[in-house]
């Protein structure tokens, strides 16, 4: 709970809304997209995360958004481990 309300705390702040993007892990580093829970037509995309290694939730979650639709996307994570070969295919994303 308290998750959330943080969430909503930083969206009020920005004036944004709120999207959640569930995943499912099949296995250890997969991970996959299920759904993008909001409304993100039109909008620049703020994603936060607290780990990144293989980046698959980020590059998931931009491939579920993207519909042909240009975006910005900013990514802000508190740990970036980032293995080399998934650095790269994060340029290619955005």
């Amino acid at each position: 709970m308290w998750e959330e309300l943080k969430w909503f705390a930083y969206t009020n702040k920005l004036n944004a809304s709120l999207v959640v993007s569930d995943k499912r892990r099949p296995t250890a580093n997969v991970a996959e997209i299920a759904h993008i829970i909001g409304e993100v037509e039109g909008k620049d995309v703020l994603l936060v995360d607290d780990l990144i290694d293989t980046a698959g939730t980020f590059k998931g979650t931009v491939e579920s958004l993207k519909n042909g639709v240009r975006r910005e996307y900013l990514l802000r994570v508190t740990h970036p481990v980032l293995s080399d070969p998934q650095l790269k295919e994060l340029w290619t994303l955005i």
